[in-house]
């Protein structure tokens, strides 16, 4: 079947290779499996998007909003992983097939040979790494492996989600990102929840939970993170070369953008693409036990009159001790408090004499306590902040400090709701500048919090 690299029922954890190929040292060290689509990809492929898809009520919509784009000027291709567990309940397994089974008749006759679609099943992935994670290696591999085919090592690969809807031209947008941005490893897309048509409550939490997911962008930026970026694995896209430098994609079944991402933001010189916008599903989800369909879930479950986030005062409660980590190459580091609890706990005093007797330079020490300070221990301290210091708050009220302290100068929006800080916010980030921030160590308290000045 053309465009559908279908297993074997007997034989489905190792599938059956391709055409071989020149030796590529990632695919032999990292790839889990062979080569799967037998199709020769075109001489001039530069773009290969993945999605993963798992029990997915309606794919087709996605590879819809694909199909009817506007063309990048060279080859493209399309990778849909259809993945499960071993383990999957019968009805998952049912359904996966029937999405194998539409592909055929979606794809049709009318094929266009500048933008290829292709499936792979994977029905029996073992249950222990059964996921996303998986999912998204087995098919950013794959794509790794059509661009080394035709020799195109900075060919991009961008991921979406088999729930995910993409503006009409993504696909061209993508490429002239990277065209301008040559020595961009990878870069962030910027994402919009579709709010339209959802009811009231169901509306509030997932406009809530999306203003969330930017006041910790903004958080991070304010605590001194030098790759405040969004981590949402449907809008992000990586060059093939970047890829495999970083090692692939992990196999983790919640969070592996995140952890994907923040190494590469490590390497140095990702971008943001705001040219065009992603649209990721806002519905409910437990698939994983957290991200947006597991909190949207709870927030449902629940009677909480608001949406609440980490106060801003965790964030600031950071920025001295990473604004300026090449300080502590010579300082002793403030242990006192709750983050000193933090960092004693997190075992730093016994790492610090290693970190400044092995570092010949402050570039060489702030490289290594930013890889033992790293994106996830930022939030193990912002969580513990939160436990400890400073309670959560409503999301509004985050949004409200952050923008004050951002920008003291500008009023706040006429109207206070979720809605009209949620649009502040994504015509911030639409933007693409850096974020930056006053000093606001000595900033008064009073009059930040809620629209009326009080905690």
């Amino acid at each position: 079947m053309t465009g559908v690299a279908m297993a074997d029922p007997a034989q489905t954890t190792v599938p059956p290779a391709a055409s071989p190929l020149p030796t590529n040292p990632y695919l032999s060290r990292q790839a889990l499996f062979p080569p799967r689509i037998a199709d020769p990809p075109p001489p001039g492929l530069g773009l290969v998007v993945v999605i993963p898809c798992h029990d997915e009520p309606d794919p087709f919509a996605t590879l819809d909003s694909l199909r009817h784009g506007v063309r990048s000027g060279g080859a493209a291709e399309v990778i849909l992983v259809v993945n499960g567990s071993a383990a999957a309940d019968p009805g998952v397994v049912q359904r996966n097939r029937a999405t194998v089974a539409d592909f055929a008749h979606w794809l049709g006759q009318d094929r266009d040979p500048a933008l290829a679609f292709h499936l792979l099943d994977c029905p029996d992935l073992p249950p222990r790494h059964a996921g996303v994670g998986l999912a998204r290696k087995i098919g950013m591999d794959e794509a790794v492996a059509r661009l080394h085919q035709v020799g195109n090592p900075r060919g991009i690969i961008a991921c979406l989600d088999a729930d995910t809807r993409c503006q009409p031209d993504y696909l061209q947008a993508l490429e002239n990102h990277f065209f301008r941005h040559p020595d961009s490893p990878g870069c962030t897309i910027h994402f919009e929840h579709p709010l339209a048509g959802l009811p009231p409550r169901h509306r509030l939490g997932m406009a809530s939970y999306e203003l969330h997911l930017r006041c910790f962008r903004q958080g991070l930026a304010l605590a001194g993170d030098p790759y405040p970026f969004h981590t949402v694995g449907s809008a992000m896209a990586v060059r093939s070369q970047a890829y495999q430098r970083v090692g692939g994609m992990n196999r983790r079944q919640a969070g592996e953008d995140f952890h994907f991402l923040r190494k590469l933001f490590a390497q140095g010189g990702c971008t943001e693409l705001t040219a065009t916008t992603v649209h990721p599903a806002a519905r409910v989800s437990q698939r994983v036990p957290f991200g947006t369909g597991a909190a949207l879930g709870r927030w449902l479950a629940g009677h909480a009159p608001c949406f609440t986030t980490s106060d801003p005062r965790c964030y600031r409660t950071l920025t001295p001790l990473l604004a300026t980590p090449a300080r502590w190459m010579t300082e002793p580091v403030p242990l006192e408090g709750p983050l000193g609890d933090f960092l004693v706990a997190g075992g730093l005093p016994g790492l610090l004499p290693g970190m400044r007797a092995r570092t010949t330079s402050a570039a060489t020490f702030v490289k290594r306590f930013r890889q033992w300070f790293d994106g996830l221990k930022i939030v193990q301290a912002v969580n513990h902040l939160s436990r400890t210091l400073y309670p959560p708050v409503p999301v509004t009220d985050a949004a409200r400090t952050l923008h004050r302290w951002r920008f003291p100068h500008q009023p706040d929006p006429e109207d206070d709701a979720v809605d009209a800080w949620l649009e502040r916010c994504r015509a911030l980030d639409r933007m693409a500048e850096a974020i930056r921030f006053p000093d606001v160590s000595r900033a008064d308290d009073r009059g930040f919090g809620s629209r009326s000045g009080v905690w």
